[in-house]
């Protein structure tokens, strides 16, 4: 049964109804394939490319460590050669993967060793200054006159060991202020 345009069914192209061949559109857009019948073959084709000779496919096996199998192990005698080749390559480089791992394992646990080690030290003389801190106040609150709390450049000192700052000192007969005594006498000191 021919198709409008002179075209053939699929059917007749494939089981050789009548003579037809299939050949791919030049616009895909539309129809991936036309059937063409003998009346439209008639034009010149090109002539077919020869065929070329196959070559040979190259052997990319590990030249560089064939010396090192040579004497393969009993166990191994039964894998391909290849094979043997390739499952050492693998254990080598596993082997150098762990070491490296044990190695950084081994560097990380000095670190955290060196950190603990650094954090009590740390400790230690954060609890010093803590208890330097301390003594600078109380020397601090020593230095000040307990009436005025100023640090003066001279002290009074009376004779029962209290000391005040030249403004504040009682007058000679008067009582100190923290023990109650009569002031006798005063002592200057720079």
């Amino acid at each position: 049964m021919a198709l409008p345009g002179g075209m053939i069914s699929l059917r007749q192209a494939i089981y050789g109804v009548g003579s037809a061949f299939l050949r791919p559109t030049p616009c895909s857009c539309h129809q991936p394939w036309m059937v063409l019948s003998d009346s439209e073959m008639d034009e010149r084709q090109p002539p077919a490319r020869k065929l070329r000779r196959k070559r040979l496919r190259t052997d990319y096996c590990y030249p560089m460590y064939g010396a090192q199998f040579d004497d393969p192990a009993p166990s191994e005698m039964s894998q391909p050669p290849k094979r043997r080749n390739l499952d050492v390559v693998l254990e080598t480089a596993n082997q150098e993967i762990h070491n490296i791992f044990k190695a950084e394992h081994a560097q990380r646990e000095a670190l955290e060793k060196e950190v603990q080690r650094l954090r009590a030290e740390m400790t230690r003389k954060d609890e010093r200054v803590d208890k330097l801190e301390t003594k600078v106040r109380e020397l601090k609150d020593q230095c000040r006159c307990q009436i005025c709390f100023t640090i003066p450049s001279g002290w009074r000192t009376l004779l029962c060991g209290h000391r005040y700052c030249p403004k504040c000192v009682p007058p000679i007969g008067g009582t100190c202020s923290p023990c109650r005594q009569v002031i006798t006498g005063v002592i200057k000191s720079y």
